[in-house]
Order: structure tokens, then sequence, then C-alpha cells
């Protein structure tokens, strides 16, 4: 079990994937279910001191944590999140109040919560599968064995129609500074920020054009890179 979860940390690090939180799952069950079977495995005293200090130290823990963070908590321990909870379920639910159901938004940053609460149609790169052929080449271009890995893992995948044309644009840009996009009209500003990302920026922007765009946003000069030369509809692709 603990050579399972030190495989896991090692593997996961070589990869270099980012540090979000569900991928610390496997190793805190592992290191846990193992604390607990060695608890188990002494042999002392039913009431015996020496086993609550260990039980305590848990407990103590999240005691500290709760009282730092408040009840209930507003950021989870660990996470990468770039606004709180709150936060992007205020931005959904302005999204909800104020476009038509017929919008299309495609989202630059974390989807999931604000989706959630705006009820309306969201990409973004991950939602699109047309759309990650131009990641997937960016990724693989310099590692030929990663290349193969993916190849094999994707053995089956076909890339779906394009999403678009997108309405709006709703671009997460975790800094102060920012560049705004050339085609399109601001409609929207919020600031987030969070333990990971401090002083971070969410734009909404109206699209002057229909098209497809790519995680960049809406700016011409990205625009043909999940456009006009993505694969299409049903084509596989060894990337």
């Amino acid at each position: 079990m603990i050579l399972y979860a030190l495989l896991f940390y090692a593997v996961y690090s070589w990869l270099g994937v980012p540090p979000y939180h569900w991928y610390y799952a496997p190793v805190i069950v592992a290191f846990t279910l193992a604390a607990v079977l060695g608890l188990m495995s002494l042999r002392l005293p039913r009431f015996s001191g020496a086993l609550l200090f260990p039980v305590l130290i848990p407990v103590l823990g999240l005691l500290n944590y709760l009282f730092q963070s408040g009840i209930p908590p507003t950021e989870m321990p660990i996470h990468t999140n770039w606004a709180q909870a709150i936060r992007y379920a205020e931005i959904g639910e302005w999204l909800r109040k104020n476009l038509p159901d017929t919008a299309r938004i495609r989202l630059t940053g974390e989807i999931g919560t604000v989706s959630y609460y705006a009820e309306r149609y969201l990409f973004d790169e991950f939602s699109c599968r047309h759309e990650q052929l131009p990641m997937l080449r960016y990724i693989t271009a310099n590692d030929r064995l990663f290349a193969k890995v993916l190849s094999f893992n994707y053995q089956w995948w076909e890339p779906g129609p394009p999403c678009g044309p997108y309405s709006h644009y709703l671009i997460m840009i975790p800094r102060a500074s920012y560049t705004v996009p050339a085609d399109g009209e601001i409609l929207a500003h919020w600031v987030i920020h969070s333990r990971w990302v401090r002083d971070g920026h969410v734009l909404l922007v109206q699209n002057s054009r229909s098209t497809t765009v790519s995680a960049a946003g809406p700016s011409r000069r990205n625009e043909g890179l999940a456009g006009e030369h993505a694969e299409s509809s049903g084509e596989k692709d060894a990337f």
C-alpha cells in the first residue's frame, strides 16, 4: 500500500501534472489505511494513553483548520482554484440573469461552479474535443515517447464537431495586467482571489464575430488554431 502511494506520487511528479487536489486522494487514502492498520497491530492495553496521542493529532489539526478558515470553510486546505466557490457562484448567477438562454460561452479557466449556477452553455478545451487536437500536438511536439503513450491512450478517440460559433467569451486571467481582446466588447469584469491566485480577473467579452476560438481568447491571430486548421469531424488523429 505504501509502495503504491510512493509509486503513484513519483509517476505523477514525473508527468509534471498541475498540483490539483484530487491527485492527492490516493496517497492520502493509502497512508491513512496504513496508519490505521499500524495502530491495530499494536498490542497495547485497551485504554492506554499511548493510543490517545496519535488519535488527537488529526482531531487537533482539523480544529485548527476550522478555526483559521471558519465554518463552513471558504476554501479547501489543498487546492488550485483561482477563486472561492462563492465568487464563482456569483459569476454564474450573473450570467444566468443577464445572458439569454441561447448564449454559447467559450470559457478559459475553471468551469465547474460557474457552469452549475449559470445554467447556460459553457465550453472549455475539455468540453470541445474538436479543440483538443492543437493542444495535444503542442504538448507532444518534442516528446516522441509521450506522443506514443498518448496515441495509445486515444486509440479509439474521434474528434467531434466544432462547438462554435460562440456568442461570448469568459476569460480568466491569474494576474493584474492583461490585454483586452480586440475583437470583442467587455460586458463585465470580476476580481477573484484565493490562496492559489492572489490577484485574478474574469472578463466577459461579447463576440462581435461568431467564430470558434482557441484557449487564448477571441483574437484574430489565434482564431484559426481551433477553427479552420482543426481536423474534420470523425477523423482520427495520431498527434
